[in-house]
């Protein structure tokens, strides 16, 4: 590992312990977050090792996406690794038009289009071209609730934002998978390659306050991932007894 990535790891420390114990989650807290002055967006040497150490440690960070005024914003809660070398990745048979930026500079967004209908955001991890990058699966819903399920076209969401009759198995509907989150906050191919740590339409900031779950992290398998050499790879990332994942 070169020099850069160990100082990326040293600065942020290692993930939590990872285990395969799974428990009931506990009733989610409020959320104790509020639309900042000024954003601290991760930097690019956060990006720098590669997808696998990157996904894990992304959990509870939060994701922030701003169209014209309105800004939303969520917890992140799921995350997937593709490593360059990983069958189930784009960028496994080379650099197209289309996965470009997956190859770089770290700390990309990569957003691609699935079945012609759904959007999915990637930041994109390790040395400029080496294309790996970490699918962000789900988030919780923290601020501009209403907005957001608005977009997904949910209804019954109101006084969601201050935590008054947060309604779970409506709330898990607005942002708990890839395409929905990408909906529920305006994020589409016009995100393709922007800048992650110097943007002011999408970025990430490191988790705030008692915003997040306190559970180890979890490897599983990837969901969705049908090539042999690929679906046994552990490289799926949530906490435990957290309940807004996809699945």
């Amino acid at each position: 590992m070169c020099d850069c990535r160990l100082a990326a790891l040293s600065r942020y420390g290692p993930p939590k312990r990872k285990t395969n114990r799974m428990k009931l989650a506990e009733p989610s807290r409020q959320p104790a977050i509020a639309v900042p002055e000024s954003f601290a967006a991760l930097p690019a040497e956060f990006y720098l090792p590669d997808a696998t150490q990157v996904a894990p440690r992304l959990l509870n960070g939060l994701l922030w996406s701003r169209a014209g005024s309105v800004i939303t914003c969520g917890r992140i809660s799921e995350t997937e690794a593709y490593m360059p070398d990983d069958p189930a990745s784009h960028a496994y048979r080379g650099k197209t038009a289309r996965n470009g930026s997956m190859f770089g500079p770290p700390g990309r967004a990569y957003v691609y289009l699935i079945y012609g209908i759904h959007h999915c955001l990637n930041a994109v991890t390790g040395l400029d071209g080496t294309a790996g990058a970490v699918l962000i699966r789900s988030v919780e819903s923290l601020i501009g609730v209403e907005i957001m399920a608005a977009r997904r076209g949910i209804t019954g969401m109101q006084g969601c934002d201050a935590g008054a009759g947060r309604r779970t198995d409506l709330m898990r509907q607005v942002a708990c998978g890839p395409g929905r989150l990408c909906q529920a906050m305006g994020i589409d191919r016009s995100h393709d390659g922007v800048d992650l740590c110097d943007s002011r339409s999408l970025w990430i900031t490191p988790p705030a306050g008692s915003t997040g779950s306190t559970g180890a992290v979890i490897a599983s398998r990837r969901i969705g991932i049908g090539h042999p050499g690929a679906a046994a790879r552990p490289w799926r990332y949530t906490l435990e007894g957290d309940r807004w994942v996809s699945r």
